[in-house]
């Protein structure tokens, strides 16, 4: 019995090893037609790769993704297939966002040396489907949101 608990101890301590995705991420249509990726502005958050990535390729991993060649600090958003000061495009696969497609944005960075990370589900639609002034968001339950409450996350957003 203690032996059994024991074990679940260690496992539930190594599950903490790896910090949940959090709904760091939001996307949005900008004024020209182009698609944003916004990154909560949680303090102290050094985003190190960020990617996009067609959910449903059968013929391999098609994505744009960017690794950071800077320090510190978050870019708070990225235009999709736009190069970006102090970042490195390492994969360019996926130039476009296409109907039908289920894409998924994706972050990776730390607060104080310790992971945190975040995702977003999307589709073109969804984009489509956004107010003046929306965005969409979400880990798993996406939906449109003010883009200013996604610009005032809570605390426990930002708890890696």
């Amino acid at each position: 019995m203690f032996l059994l608990g024991g074990v679940v101890l260690v496992l539930s301590g190594l599950a903490a090893c790896t910090p949940a995705e959090k709904s760091l991420l939001a996307v949005e249509r900008a004024d020209n037609g182009a698609t944003r990726v916004l990154i909560a502005p949680c303090p102290g958050y050094d985003a190190d790769d960020l990617s996009v990535f067609l959910d449903e390729d059968s013929q391999g991993l098609r994505s744009w993704a960017l690794t950071s060649e800077l320090n510190s600090g978050s870019p708070g958003q990225v235009e999709l297939f736009k190069p970006l000061e102090g970042w490195k495009v390492y994969d360019s696969t996926l130039t476009e966002l296409r109907t039908p497609g289920k894409y998924v944005a994706t972050v990776s960075g730390s607060i104080n040396s310790r992971g945190l990370s975040g995702r977003v589900a999307f589709t073109v639609a969804d984009l489509e489907h956004l107010g003046k002034g929306q965005v969409f968001s979400g880990n798993g339950d996406g939906r449109a949101m003010d883009r200013e409450d996604f610009m005032h996350p809570s605390r426990e957003l930002c708890k890696p």
